[in-house]
């Protein structure tokens, strides 16, 4: 029996033309039935001349909650990386993290949620692998481009890493929007501020202008200015700064789980570590350890196991023993690959980093003239071994003594 057509049609590929999709896309909002009065002849579709764009939405869930963000598919990158910021920045659930890879429908997006899990948990290769599903799509390669980012040196693949830094100068080049501009530094500096050179990330990022910075991504932003000051060694202004943003959002991080909140978390952690107040600093790193490790989150704080001298690696045996080998074995990885990472971007100034994990440890507190009996209580480690590391540091950093070791670190 033959259909009659009452109304003016066209083809899915038409539709893409006329709409500025791929015709995959078409294919796909017809396949939800997200096209109004579309029908399916045989194997094709027809389409209503009259219909209009429809939106694309992500389903986004949290808890027994339910809520849809509608995610337009616009032309340009700026508007398409702020819809895809929005539906990606989202908190997870505490108690199941995991749950959002079920919960968004969105290939692009779903990687996006992977590969920060992965990366997480420290499996730098399946992350790897989902950060390299969103090529042939601008705007996904450059969602991710952070993780991309701290996968490729904490994995000390640099090759990957060049491929990223290639791809966001270019966009910021390229002038796309100043909002995508500050996306592209941002995710620049995520490499720049871990590795200890501040001085390349963008102006905006040190004075805290975040004018251009999607709404959706200050936190992070402004978890790199909180970077900045550690860099500097501002470390009251560091634990002041995260202390407030975390209790700003209190209400919601106490509900949800959220890699921002540990980050802070580690933060005031160092701050207090470095200002001598050893009981909050510990306090700090085993709540942020209460929200991780629970779900086999370590690499957040791999990273910093030089700049707590030990405390790690205390509070780690004492609450979460069966994590203990796997930080250190981390740690060696992934502190050796950025220390790597900031050589070869800065070959002339790489003296502290010539130094072990354990020598930057001792370095550290002696700098700061803490008693040889204190740093071995700290580290575990013999008065002997404490007294010789020293000479041995002296001698990797040409210095004399303590004050000398001081001027040279700090």
């Amino acid at each position: 029996m033959k259909m009659e057509l009452k109304m003016d049609y066209m083809s899915a590929v038409s539709a893409a033309q006329k709409w500025g999709i791929g015709i995959r896309q078409v294919q796909r909002l017809l396949a939800d039935g997200r096209i109004p009065n579309a029908q399916k002849l045989g194997n094709s579709w027809v389409i209503p001349v009259s219909a209009e764009k429809p939106l694309t939405r992500a389903l986004i869930k949290s808890g027994t909650a339910e809520s849809h963000i509608a995610v337009p598919l616009p032309v340009s990158l700026q508007e398409r990386l702020a819809a895809m910021c929005k539906a990606v920045y989202i908190n997870n659930s505490r108690d199941n993290p995991y749950g959002v890879i079920d919960s968004i429908k969105d290939e692009k997006l779903r990687s996006f949620h992977i590969a920060n899990l992965f990366y997480m948990k420290g499996d730098f290769k399946q992350a790897k692998r989902y950060c390299k599903t969103t090529e042939g799509d601008e705007a996904a390669k450059l969602l991710i481009s952070g993780i991309a980012i701290a996968v490729a040196i904490s994995s000390g693949d640099y090759a990957f890493y060049d491929e990223y830094e290639t791809f966001l100068k270019a966009v910021i080049k390229s002038k796309r929007g100043a909002e995508v501009t500050s996306y592209a530094e941002l995710m620049l500096a995520l490499g720049y501020m871990g590795a200890g050179l501040p001085e390349m990330a963008a102006e905006w990022i040190k004075k805290a202008d975040f004018t251009n910075v999607y709404p959706v991504v200050k936190y992070t932003a402004i978890c790199l200015r909180i970077e900045y000051f550690r860099w500097q060694k501002k470390y009251e202004s560091m634990l002041s700064a995260a202390e407030a943003i975390l209790s700003l959002s209190s209400d919601d991080l106490h509900r949800e789980f959220n890699s921002i909140e540990i980050q802070l978390m580690t933060r005031c952690a160092i701050a207090c570590h470095y200002l001598d107040r050893m009981d909050e600093a510990k306090r700090w790193l085993m709540s942020a350890m209460d929200i991780a490790f629970p779900h086999g989150f370590t690499v957040l704080f791999t990273s910093i196991i030089t700049d707590l001298s030990g405390l790690l690696e205390r509070c780690t045996k004492q609450a979460y023993p069966e994590y203990y080998d796997k930080i250190i074995a981390q740690s060696r990885q992934i502190v050796n690959n950025w220390v790597a990472f900031h050589i070869r971007c800065r070959k002339n100034d790489n003296a502290p980093f010539l130094l072990s994990i354990q020598e930057q440890k001792i370095a550290n507190l002696a700098a700061r003239r803490v008693p040889y009996a204190e740093i071995s209580r700290r580290l575990d480690l013999s008065l002997g071994t404490i007294k010789n590391t020293v000479q041995v540091i002296y001698s990797k950093m040409n210095v004399n003594n303590r004050d000398e070791l001081y001027e040279a670190l700090w």
